[in-house]
């Protein structure tokens, strides 16, 4: 019997942050919510900041995708339902990035 279950994710998108302590008590905690409210979907992170982005990997060797990075590793994952949740509280250039792009 083939498995024909479709691949579901929730893409929470964010502006980012460098700090350690506010990535944990507004990102993850974030992230962490929608894993427990939607358990049928995995949970990826994205930053709209190039400049966080950049300062993550050069700094502490963390690397995190852009917007358009993840949406394109979900695709090629075989992601089938994708949900993809700002966390951009003003309606600014980087949630219309965001828009562009999905």
């Amino acid at each position: 019997m083939q498995n024909t279950a479709k691949k579901k994710a929730i893409l929470v998108v964010s502006f980012g942050s460098t700090y350690e302590e506010t990535m944990k008590r507004n990102i993850e905690s974030t992230e962490n919510k929608i894993r427990s409210a939607f358990p049928g979907y995995d949970v990826f992170r994205a930053f709209t900041s190039r400049m966080v982005i950049r300062r993550l990997a050069e700094r502490d060797g963390i690397q995190v995708d852009t917007e358009k990075q993840a949406l394109e590793r979900l695709q090629a994952d075989g992601y089938q339902e994708v949900y993809v949740q700002p966390l951009h509280i003003v309606a600014g250039e980087e949630y219309e990035k965001v828009k562009r792009i999905v």
